[in-house]
């Protein structure tokens, strides 16, 4: 019948397959011999699967075959309730907390409840276009459309009470519906783009006139090949299968990767400088990392969850104790339950606890005379205690912790915080909802901190001035892609080296040239960094942390001048004002939530607010959406990263515009890219190769339809049908649902 039994990787490593007699996947067998089993019911659909170490998880389908409950592996339940339409009416949680969908009589989402019975509202026109979106307090984002359907304008409503004015977004397009030029209150953004829609240069504009631009240059394969900034140029090198090998640094350095042949990194150096040399076992994953004089073993479980790290001098005989042993244990949800740390001189162990749906409830650590207890409204705002009143929290926006007050705009954002550390703040936004400036008045003393960005939304500098307006401090950042690459402070120059594909720190650089020195982070599991060491393995620097990253503790060497401020994955701590910056926006750790509404907004869920259900398994490197921390210790997807940030893409033949969009590509990844994989992938189709980034995913799907002009002109953007092509000397199948691209898979 065709179907895959075995795929053996460049190592000779074998992955094997089985099927039931339908042709339904049964079992995958890993490289280690570790198996992971399916179990369908009579029509083919998936009704559960089980783990190597025994964990099952079950679906449960109702008459439709749509989904009503999914037990998780630790035999939590979330039940579903569907309308006579088949569309969602309500999840209940564990614990009972309900999520409600209304709709229109046209089945259109109408209004959406949180758990707390507050509810978003939604507008639609004729054509089925939405047209307005009010959030909880009333606030509004209202949507206007061009005789495309491409949206032409955005307007930003405050809330009623609220006398602010609104805050307007008009967005101009070229034939092909690219956007050229956004136009705000505080400027002009101009785009530009080559044949192949691939961004060449953003400029932006501000009403003094002052300009910033970026510009980028591709090979032939799509792959960047520069970034002009300000900060200067980075250009990138690549091999035959598409790694990144070199980056040449605006500073004339140069960062170099080796590869495995599976295309996992091997080594890391900097001008030849070796930074680390990382050991895989059969399934690709980290065994072995080298820092300086250090080496850090890792070792996981039947599931591939990361079991203990043990660190050691890289001279001493493995036989030996290792100097210092972290262990890991998990509940069968996956929640980190204790961390125990041995090291020369200590030990201790921290004990963790949850609800049913993977809050934190409490840490407590013993020995380090540490313990923390939490609790939440039904919509996961953190409150004071159980028995929290009325008024602390309103429309998922905290008002009153602990000794901290808070109060927000029309617009949702943080615009005042008082609390007994840092005296009164206030926050200042521009039209982008970036913040652009701190104002701090505490013991008498006052402060301002201003912010700039660059036309990609990356902040460039921050500055800290006296109430006289003299310079106090001032610090720039450069950046490689949404990446901290390098800051300056001073005359000093620190450059961030990371681990493959993530946001988690691996070492710094300060310095450069005769002065050039390597400092090697050490993380908790989540990338927090504990500790620096120097090349020689001493420790210079280290820190301990309440749950939600607030810093309890912070040694450094005297000779250790520099700040080390990167907390949770893509944050960076501001220490004029306490916040993290997370790239897209600020995270207060004094309640482990976010100060501005998403950017994404509901894309990132319910709660506009939330930074994720416990921060140990859980991260949100870009300020946009929370993922969890990948199994089995492998970096985060490149393309479970991208998916985050993918808007969608449109593709005109004739009069005909076609959609790829986040749905319609998340559907492709889940079923076809093994990084991505649901495990519902039938029998007679097979997988996209995991090299394949969600930029190349839809350069694919472009391909494919150039190649099929004719039968796009004549058929048009009305009912399903398929077409195929090839994309470098692969040929692929592409599926269309009413001008919507939903299917992509190589024949």
């Amino acid at each position: 019948m065709g179907q895959l039994l075995e795929q053996v990787d460049c190592s000779g490593y074998p992955t094997r397959f089985s099927y039931d007699r339908r042709g339904h996947l049964q079992t995958v067998t890993d490289a280690l011999g570790e198996r992971t089993g399916y179990q369908y019911d009579a029509q083919g659909r998936l009704l559960g699967s089980q783990l190597p170490d025994g964990r099952s998880e079950h679906y449960q389908l109702d008459r439709n075959g749509q989904l009503s409950s999914y037990t998780d592996h630790a035999g939590h339940t979330t039940q579903y309730r569907y309308n006579r339409r088949g569309q969602v009416q309500q999840r209940i949680d564990p614990h009972g907390r309900r999520v409600q969908f209304s709709y229109d009589a046209y089945g259109r989402l109408q209004a959406l409840s949180n758990e707390n019975g507050e509810s978003y509202r939604f507008s639609w026109d004729l054509a089925d276009r939405l047209t307005e979106q009010q959030d909880l307090d009333g606030s509004a984002s209202r949507y206007h459309y061009d005789r495309l359907d491409n949206l032409s304008c955005l307007e930003y409503l405050p809330a009623p009470q609220d006398d602010a004015q609104a805050i307007i977004h008009q967005l101009h397009r070229d034939a092909v519906g690219r956007l050229i030029k956004k136009h705000t209150d505080d400027g002009e953004t101009l785009y530009s783009y080559d044949s192949l829609d691939q961004l060449t240069a953003i400029s932006f504009t501000d009403k003094a006139g002052n300009s910033e631009q970026l510009a980028f240059a591709y090979d032939a394969l799509g792959q960047l090949l520069e970034e002009h900034s300000a900060s200067g140029a980075l250009q990138h090198h690549y091999d035959e299968l598409g790694n990144l090998t070199q980056t040449q640094l605006p500073d004339g350095r140069w960062l170099n990767r080796l590869y495995y042949g599976s295309g996992h990194l091997h080594q890391l150096n900097l001008d030849g400088k070796v930074i680390s040399d990382f050991e895989r076992d059969r399934l690709h994953r980290e065994v072995l990392r080298s820092q300086g004089r250090i080496s850090t073993r890792s070792e996981y479980d039947r599931s591939g969850r990361l079991r203990s790290r043990l660190r050691r001098p890289s001279h001493q005989p493995p036989q030996l104790p290792a100097q210092v042993q972290q262990r890991f244990d998990f509940d069968p949800a996956d929640n980190l339950i204790s961390r125990f740390t041995q090291q020369p001189g200590s030990q201790h162990q921290q004990l963790l606890h949850y609800d049913a749906s993977g809050r934190i409830m409490a840490s407590q650590d013993a020995g380090q005379g540490q313990s923390e207890t939490f609790a939440y409204d039904a919509a996961a705002n953190l409150l004071d205690g159980p028995q929290a009143g009325i008024g602390l929290v309103r429309h998922n926006r905290l008002l009153t912790y602990q000794d901290k007050r808070y109060r927000y705009d029309g617009f949702g954002r943080l615009i005042e915080k008082r609390s007994s550390r840092r005296g009164i703040q206030h926050f200042s936004y521009d039209a982008e909802h970036r913040l652009i400036q701190v104002r701090s008045q505490h013991g008498g003393r006052q402060r301002v901190l201003n912010m700039r960005y660059d036309p990609l939304g990356r902040r460039v500098e921050k500055s800290e001035h006296d109430d006289q307006g003299n310079l106090l401090d001032q610090t720039r950042f450069a950046w490689d892609g949404l990446r901290l690459l390098q800051e300056h402070r001073y005359s000093q120059t620190s450059l961030y080296l990371y681990v493959e594909d993530s946001h988690e720190p691996l070492a710094r650089v300060d310095g450069t040239g005769l002065h050039q020195q390597v400092r090697y982070y050490h993380n908790d599991l989540n990338g927090l960094p504990e500790q620096l060491t120097d090349d020689s393995g001493e420790a210079v620097w280290q820190a301990r942390y309440q749950v939600w990253g607030n810093t309890l503790q912070e040694v450094r060497e005297a000779h250790f001048i520099e700040e080390q401020n990167l907390r949770f994955q893509g944050q960076y701590l501001d220490r004029e004002t306490g916040l993290h910056y997370n790239t897209f926006r600020f995270y207060d750790p004094d309640i482990g939530r976010f100060t501005q509404p998403d950017p994404v907004g509901l894309e990132g869920g319910l709660n506009l607010y939330y930074y994720a259900l416990n921060p140990f398994t859980w991260l949100d490197p870009l300020g946009l959406t929370s993922c969890g921390t990948p199994r089995k210790s492998a970096n985060p997807s490149k393309v479970i990263n991208d998916l985050k940030a993918f808007s969608g893409r449109r593709f005109r033949f004739g009069g005909n515009t076609f959609k790829l969009d986040k749905s319609g590509m998340k559907h492709i990844l889940e079923r076809h890219h093994p990084k991505y994989w649901d495990g519902s992938v039938k029998a007679r189709q097979s997988f996209l190769s995991p090299k394949l980034s969600i930029k190349d995913v839809s350069n694919v799907v472009r391909d494919v339809m150039r190649q099929n002009r004719g039968v796009l002109v004549g058929k048009g953007t009305v009912g399903k049908y398929q077409i195929s092509g090839t994309s470098g000397g692969v040929e692929y199948v592409v599926g269309l649902n009413n001008g919507r691209v939903g299917q992509l898979y190589p024949k």
